[in-house]
């Protein structure tokens, strides 16, 4: 080691020659050639040579010959006598080491072919050195990995190493593994030693596409109504995975899952015991094993509680206050992006009161016409029994009830219990209007008034909507036909807050406003009518009162008069009551 090697090499046949040397195969340049000693320019220093490319070059009294910049060591001998170096082609090694040991041959060629020399072999007597590392691989799972170490030096033997530990039998400089598995997975290194000292690689590593792998599998759960119970899996992969739950073969929501990562025991407390999940966000667990991880509550239990280390790695589903809903087949679909894996598929059962997942709806109907009330739940073993203003109605035991002619007796609130071996649960309250035409509470009365003074006619009818009143003359209580005269108007809303002792107000359909006396007189835009005290003493009478008022009749407005009352569903008439004008 450290030493300066000279190999020569002459070839013969015809001019234009060309050497290439060679070591262990490899090229290595084409060597050096000296064609000429320029003597005439010789100095103290420097002796001039010419070199088979016709570059100028020279010689030191040190036995240095410089070529192109860079010196090669030939020998003091040749300071003396620099023709000796004209002729053969020479490769200089200066310093060598172990990476220059091996076999070397020079090719001579010209244009009618070429010749190789014969071998010369060079041993340095140096530690082995590494000229290329071996390289980390990635390999499919049951295919080739090869390792290969290049070295120089003389007498080498090799030893190949994983995670530390010796192969048996690996002592070539190349390592071989056929149909790799997880189990070859690892750091490996070759050492190289001789005679004079040993050297290790750097370290290459084996890694397979693999994709997730179960360790954990979900087990079946048997929840009861309002429960919190919880799904699990835990994969073992080479890369970062993810997860995605799948309910019945339909993808719930991505973010439905979280993986508990690590417990950071330092941050402890009384309360508390962090955690973090894959994503690097913070949670804690509490004394009664609660666990609130990426905005998810898991009732994991107090174990994880006393050993939260042990309930690290798995990705958890929560089914938290659980119901009918809840019930079905799952399975999680793991994935990396070297593939991906599905679990086992589990079935959660629930066992619980029904849950109803459509409500009955409010319903207004013209009387006459079928109105149907409907309730969906989901459950098993389910039976439905509706009920009218709480009372069991015969028959109505499906999950929609239908009244085919409603009239006014069947308004009012709906409900219906669904029932099955774990309990029953009452729908929300619909109620059903029947629209049928006014009903009269209140008639007009036979009155006599005198001629060219007001005299009021007044009647009430009670129905579904808005009711609309008119009224109609006859002189024979036979033909009726509408009033011609007269001012009609309803009063609609009291104004209690404007009452004195005198006057109670109220406002009419119109936007008239009025009042009563305790006379029992009615005045509305100036003009009196005579309805009665018993509209003083109980004005809540006036409300949705419909008023006929005549300002001054006539002999000849004496008669019949009623009123109709309509809405949607149709029009009612009044009794008829005798008018006598005197």
């Amino acid at each position: 080691k450290g030493n300066n090697i000279k190999l020569t090499v002459r070839g013969q046949g015809g001019e234009n020659l060309t050497y290439t040397w060679k070591k262990n195969g490899v090229d290595q340049g084409h060597g050096i050639q000296i064609t000429e000693h320029l003597q005439q320019f010789d100095s103290i220093h420097r002796k001039w040579l010419k070199n088979a490319q016709g570059n100028w070059c020279f010689i030191n009294p040190q036995g240095q010959l410089f070529q192109n910049g860079k010196p090669y060591h030939v020998g003091v001998e040749f300071w003396t006598n620099p023709a000796g170096l004209i002729g053969p082609n020479m490769l200089i090694l200066n310093n060598v080491s172990a990476a220059e040991a091996g076999s070397y041959v020079c090719v001579v060629s010209n244009q009618f072919g070429s010749l190789t020399s014969q071998t010369a072999v060079v041993n340095v007597h140096a530690p082995p050195v590494i000229t290329a590392q071996p390289v980390s691989v990635l390999i499919d799972l049951n295919s080739t990995a090869t390792f290969t170490v290049q070295t120089g030096g003389v007498g080498l033997s090799y030893q190949w190493f994983k995670d530390g530990l010796t192969i048996s039998n690996e002592t070539n400089s190349t390592l071989t593994i056929h149909n790799a598995n997880t189990s070859n997975m690892g750091e490996y290194r070759c050492r190289v030693s001789n005679n004079y000292g040993a050297i290790t690689s750097e370290k290459a590593t084996l890694a397979l596409r693999i994709p997730p792998v179960f360790t954990g599998q979900p087990a079946d759960v048997n929840g009861t109504n309002g429960q919190n119970k919880w799904l699990r899996v835990k994969v073992s992969s080479p890369l970062a995975v993810t997860y995605q739950w799948q309910k019945d073969s339909a993808n719930l929501p991505a973010s439905s899952s979280v993986t508990l990562a690590m417990y950071v025991s330092a941050h402890d407390s009384a309360k508390r015991k962090w955690l973090r999940d894959d994503s690097g966000r913070w949670g804690f667990i509490t004394p009664e094993g609660v666990c609130r991880m990426g905005g998810k509550t898991i009732h994991l239990g107090t174990d994880a509680w006393n050993n939260p280390a042990n309930w690290l790695g798995w990705n958890y589903l929560p089914l938290n206050s659980m119901n009918s809903s809840h019930a079905g087949n799952y399975k999680c679909v793991a994935t990396s992006s070297f593939g991906s894996a599905t679990s086992d598929e589990i079935t959660v059962n629930v066992t619980s009161p029904p849950h109803i997942t459509k409500q009955p709806e409010d319903i207004s109907v013209v009387k006459g016409n079928s109105a149907t009330f409907t309730v969906e739940a989901s459950g098993t073993g389910m039976t439905f029994q509706w009920r009218k203003d709480g009372a069991l109605i015969s028959g109505a035991t499906t999950s929609s009830y239908t009244i085919a002619d409603s009239n006014s007796s069947d308004a009012g609130t709906y409900t219906c219990t669904i029932t099955n071996t774990h309990g029953s649960t009452v729908s929300r309250t619909a109620t059903l209007v029947v629209i049928a035409p006014p009903t009269f509470v209140q008639h007009p009365v036979d009155t006599n008034g005198t001629a060219n003074q007001p005299v009021t006619l007044f009647s009430r009818a009670t129905g579904s909507g808005t009711v609309n009143y008119s009224w109609e003359y006859s002189s024979n209580d036979g033909n009726y036909t509408a009033v011609a005269i007269g001012e009609t108007f309803v009063i609609q809303q009291l104004a209690p807050q404007y009452n004195t002792t005198h006057r109670k107000w109220f406002k009419d359909n119109l936007g008239g406003w009025g009042y009563i006396t305790p006379q029992g007189n009615l005045y509305r835009r100036g003009r009196l009518s005579s309805i009665g005290v018993q509209f003083w003493n109980t004005p809540e009478q006036l409300t949705n009162l419909a008023v006929l008022t005549l300002p001054a009749p006539t002999s000849a407005n004496t008669g019949y008069y009623r009123a109709k009352a309509s809405n949607e569903s149709g029009t009612t008439a009044s009794g008829s009551k005798l008018l006598t004008i005197q």
